[in-house]
Parts: C-alpha cells; sequence; structure tokens
C-alpha cells in the first residue's frame, strides 16, 4: 500500500512538471511569436514607406508596381507603353525627315539618294556627342559651306569632333574647314583639323581664333607657294611669340604678298637669296629663311638694315621676317610639327573628352534606334494622307458634278432646318407669348391713356415722386452703412445730403426736360426742304430772301441767306427773370444746363430748316 501511494505521488509530480513546463514553453513561443509579428510589421511599414518613396520620386513606378498584381492590367499596360513609344518613335522620325528636307533643297537629290545620305547622317549623329534632333541643321550648314552632298558626308564627321574638340560652334569648324579645303585642294577634313589642331597645340591661340584668321591666309600663301602645312606652322610660331591672332594674319600676309611681288623678289635676289629654284618653283619658307639667315651672319645691324633696303621690303614684312630668325630653331620645329600633324583630331577628342559624353552618345544611339523604327510608320503616315486627300478630291468632284448629289444636299438641309424649327417650339412658345403679352398690355394703356404713348406720359408724371423718395432712401442707406464701418465723415455728408436733397419741382423740371428732349430728337429728324417730315408735317418751300454773290450778280447758283432771330421775343417767350415761373427753383448748373439745351435746339431747328 505504501508503494503504491509512492507511485501514485510520483505520477502526479510528473505531471504537474510535465504541466509547468508545457505552459512556460507556450508562453516563451507566444513572446517569440509576438515579437517576430512586430518585427515583421515594422518590415512590411518600412518597405510600404520605401515603395511609396520610390513610387513619389519617380513617376509612373505605383502604377507599374500596383499592375504586377493583376497580369490583364500588366498586359494592358505593356500595350499601351508600346503604342506610346511607337508613336513617339514616329513624331521622331517626322522632325528627323524634315529636317534632312532642309538640307535636300541645297542638295537637291532624288528621293532614293536623300533616303540613303540621311541614313548615314543618321549613323554618324548616332556615334557623336552632339545632340542627335541638331544633326541634320548640323549637317545642312556643312552643305551651305561650299560641299556637294558627297564630300560633306564624308567632311561631316570630322568635323563634329572638330567642334567638340575645339569647344566652338559647328558653323566656325564647317566654314574654316571647306574654305581650307577649297583653297588648298586638300579632299580629307580630318588632314586639315589635324593641321589646325596642331596650329591649337604649339600656338598659343583658342581653335576658333585659329579657324576664323588662318583660312583667311591660305589663298595668299598658296599663292606664293607656300604650303598649307608650313603657314600653319608659322601661325602658330606667331601666336607662341605673343603675337595676336589678327596682328599674325596680318603680318603672314603680307609677308606672301612681298615674296610673290617680283619686285621684292629681285631685291632678294640682288642680296644673294633666290626666293624660286632652278625650276622656278618657290622655295619653302624655311628654306628661304635659312638662306637669308646665312647671308646676314656675322653683319652689324647697320649692314644689316642696308641689305632689307636693298630688298625693298614693307615695315611689316621686315617685321615679321626679323620675327622668324630671332628663333629660327624654334619655328623649324613648330613647322615640323605641323607638316607631320596626322591624329591631333583625335588627340584633342581624347583630351577634350567630359564624364557626360559617353552618356550622350549612348543617348544618341537610343534616338537613333528610336527614328529607324519611326521611319516604318512613315509609309503608313504618308498612306493615311493620301487616302484623305483622295476621299476630299472624290467629294468635291462629285459635288461639283453631280447634280443629284447637290440636290440630295440640300434636302438635307432643308430637313434639319425643319428639324430644328421642331426641336425649338418651346423657345418660339415662351418669344412669342411674351410678344402677345407686350401687345395686350399696350392696348390696354392707349385704351386707358388715349394714346401709344399715354403710359409713358403717366409713368413721367409719377417719376419725380419716386425719384425724389429714392434720392431719400439712398442718403438713409449710406448713413447707416457709414456709421457701422465707423466712416462718420461719410456719414455726415450723407446726413447733409439728405436736408440739401432736390425738391420735387426741381426733380420734375429734370425729368420733363429729359422727355422733351428725347421728343425733340425724335421730332427733328426733318426731310430736306421741300420735303415732308416724319410726322407728316412741313412740305412748303420757304421763301427766303435771297442776295447777290460775292460778283454782285443776283439769282446765281451761290446764294446767302439773311435768317433773323428775335432774341427778345425769345426771352420774353420764357420769361427769363429772377422770379420767372419756368425757373423757380432751379439751381445754377440746372439753369445753365437749360439754356443750353434751348440754343442747342434753337440752332439744330434753324440748321435742318434753312440748311
Amino acid at each position: 500500500m505504501g508503494a503504491g501511494t509512492a507511485k501514485l505521488e510520483l505520477i502526479l509530480e510528473l505531471r504537474n512538471r510535465i504541466n509547468s513546463g508545457l505552459s512556460s514553453a507556450r508562453t516563451q513561443l507566444n513572446s517569440g511569436i509576438s515579437s517576430m509579428k512586430a518585427k515583421m510589421a515594422e518590415l512590411k511599414g518600412g518597405a510600404s514607406e520605401l515603395f511609396n518613396g520610390i513610387a513619389s520620386q519617380i513617376p509612373g513606378v505605383g502604377g507599374m508596381i500596383g499592375s504586377l498584381a493583376n497580369p490583364y492590367a500588366a498586359a494592358a499596360a505593356g500595350v499601351l507603353a508600346l503604342g506610346a513609344a511607337y508613336l513617339s518613335a514616329g513624331q521622331m522620325a517626322v522632325q528627323w525627315q524634315t529636317g534632312m528636307a532642309k538640307v535636300n533643297v541645297t542638295a537637291q537629290l532624288n528621293r532614293q539618294n536623300l533616303k540613303l545620305l540621311s541614313d548615314q547622317v543618321l549613323d554618324i549623329g548616332g556615334r557623336n556627342a552632339t545632340p542627335l534632333e541638331e544633326i541634320p541643321d548640323s549637317f545642312n550648314k556643312v552643305v551651305s559651306a561650299g560641299l556637294n552632298a558627297k564630300d560633306a558626308l564624308e567632311a561631316f564627321d570630322p568635323i563634329l569632333k572638330g567642334a567638340k574638340a575645339g569647344f566652338t560652334d559647328l558653323n566656325t569648324v564647317a566654314a574654316a574647314t571647306v574654305s581650307t579645303m577649297n583653297s588648298t585642294g586638300l579632299k580629307d577634313a580630318s588632314q586639315v583639323l589635324d593641321v589646325l589642331f596642331a596650329t591649337m597645340n604649339k600656338g598659343n591661340a583658342e581653335f576658333a581664333d585659329i579657324a576664323n584668321y588662318l583660312p583667311k591666309i591660305i589663298p595668299m600663301a598658296e599663292k606664293a607657294g607656300q604650303s598649307f602645312k608650313d603657314t600653319a606652322g608659322a601661325f602658330a610660331y606667331f601666336t607662341a611669340q605673343g603675337f595676336k591672332s589678327e596682328q599674325t594674319a596680318t603680318l603672314l600676309e603680307n609677308t606672301f604678298k612681298a615674296i610673290s611681288d617680283p619686285r621684292i623678289t629681285d631685291g632678294f635676289k640682288k642680296v644673294g637669296v633666290n626666293i624660286y629654284d632652278s625650276a622656278g618653283k618657290a622655295k619653302p619658307m624655311l628654306k628661304i629663311l635659312d638662306d637669308l639667315r646665312g647671308r646676314l651672319s656675322g653683319l652689324s645691324s647697320q649692314a644689316k638694315n642696308k641689305i632689307f633696303q636693298t630688298i625693298g621690303a614693307d615695315g611689316e614684312t621686315v617685321t615679321a621676317i626679323g620675327a622668324m630668325l630671332k628663333d629660327y630653331d624654334k619655328l623649324a620645329d613648330i613647322i615640323k610639327f605641323t607638316n607631320d600633324s596626322q591624329g591631333q583630331l583625335n588627340e584633342a577628342m581624347k583630351n577634350a573628352e567630359t564624364p557626360m559624353d559617353a552618356w550622350a552618345i549612348i543617348f544618341n544611339q537610343v534616338k537613333q534606334a528610336m527614328i529607324e523604327i519611326g521611319q516604318t510608320s512613315l509609309p503608313i503616315i504618308k498612306a493615311i494622307g493620301t487616302y484623305i486627300l483622295e476621299t476630299i478630291q472624290y467629294w468635291k468632284d462629285l459635288y461639283a458634278n453631280s447634280i443629284v448629289f447637290r440636290d440630295s444636299l440640300s434636302a438635307i438641309g432643308v430637313y434639319f432646318q425643319y428639324l430644328w424649327a421642331i426641336s425649338t417650339i418651346g423657345i418660339r412658345f415662351l418669344i412669342n407669348g411674351f410678344k402677345m403679352i407686350g401687345d395686350v398690355i399696350n392696348r390696354v394703356t392707349t385704351s386707358i391713356f388715349g394714346s401709344g404713348d399715354g403710359f409713358e406720359k403717366w409713368y413721367i408724371k409719377v417719376k419725380p415722386y419716386v425719384l425724389w423718395v429714392f434720392q431719400y432712401i439712398k442718403a438713409i442707406g449710406e448713413m447707416i452703412y457709414n456709421i457701422q464701418t465707423l466712416d462718420f465723415s461719410g456719414a455726415m455728408d450723407a446726413a447733409k445730403s439728405i436736408s440739401n436733397g432736390k425738391s420735387i419741382e426741381v426733380i420734375r423740371n429734370e425729368v420733363n426736360a429729359e422727355y422733351k428732349a428725347q421728343k425733340e430728337a425724335k421730332k427733328e429728324v426733318l426731310a430736306p426742304i421741300g420735303g415732308v417730315k416724319p410726322d407728316g408735317t412741313g412740305g412748303k418751300t420757304k421763301n427766303l430772301p435771297v442776295s447777290s454773290s460775292a460778283s454782285g450778280t443776283t439769282g446765281t447758283a451761290q446764294q446767302v441767306k439773311n435768317i433773323t432771330i428775335n432774341m427778345d421775343a425769345m426771352v420774353k417767350g420764357v420769361n427769363l427773370s429772377a422770379t420767372g415761373t419756368d425757373f423757380k427753383g432751379m439751381g445754377k448748373k440746372e439753369f445753365e444746363e437749360y439754356m443750353q439745351n434751348m440754343f442747342k435746339r434753337m440752332m439744330g431747328n434753324l440748321e435742318t430748316s434753312y440748311g
């Protein structure tokens, strides 16, 4: 019995410990799950905040992320995006073709050759950093500089690079390159630009200055038998010696004029320097200077001046020769460099690269692809336009040639006219109803007051009282408003206007004067003398006294009419006195207005009756 009790107690103890352990485990598990839930919620909130931030900064991302949950919406969005991209590509292609059409005004190519040229220009633009949308206009400038389409296409890529590497505008580079090619006979634009950049390398001048001034002296250098590369080297030497670009161009041009002048060449020959070799070809500038340097070697300044006097060159030529002889070895090195200038354009391009150039080329290649895709839509656009024009022309021809078609259109027009009339029955009912009411009112007032304007006369009698009451109501309202807005000065003025208001007599005179003026204005629309007035009176010609004209002849066509105005009768007729009943209660201003209106009516009657 004791053993059984001990066993039972052991089992109960084990159960209690197991329950306690399970409870502890459950508590720890619940705590871990709660912590995990909190972290997941935090992560979810952070992710949501992140995506919301991205969507707010990048337009379209929010819609794109939302559409991922719905594959159909994603597919529809993709189709719309492709359609929008194709439409954009078509617009870019149209703009490109418009730019190339401007080029063709000068190039004058047929459609097939223009298409080939357009593709090649597009390819060149795609591999350069110049914005692709500017390429057609840039190429047009090269063509306009004096090259045909084929030569311009070959020169275009080097010119674009030259403008980029020289940090100058394409017009300047194109004009310098083309003019130099025309002067020297060179066909390779890259070779010309190599020399120009070699000149900038060894000289002390901006590329834009070199491109502006160096080509201007090339024709004179060629005439004097001096090469383009030697001339470029001399230009670089002078600018490196501190001469300005424009001063350098002047000195070199005068020097080339001098050595091509027979009088000067004879002067050089007298001092032992030959400008030409045995074959009659002009020696290079370095050879002429070397010979002159040998002739002047060891001489005093006075002797050197005597030699230059013998040559007969002007002061600028002597200055230029002296400057070149001053550092002959440096001049020789620079001329050698410009003669060996191959690759200088590409070297300048490398040195002029910026971090954004690669991205500019990437963007241009993307635009190039878009234009190429968009060009597939151009035949469709052209076909649609052609179809629309043909359709318009068809209907124009049908209308011009078919009586049945024209009559059918007229019948359709009549149908819509009646349809409109039916649809506006309600509006017409209201309009005609108001007309009927107006006619009834007019007939009633006519029967009551005896004439068509009887109601108006009654209103004129009542109107002064209405205006008299209204002036006080207005003044009282202004006074109340001014008091409420703390404008006491305005309130006092309004109170004064109440005491100084117009009397009924004054208002009646004003209303009657206005009414009479209106009636007179209607009556004074008169016919010519001898005619009939609008009221049916008149019709008789006045017998007026007629005097002779300036010549003294009576009865001529030019007549002077004598009109007498009896002012005394007029004054008595209107009772112009201080106590006159016509002006009783009138102020100064009302009296002046009354007199003005009276004289105006009088003069109007005179002009109408005797004009």
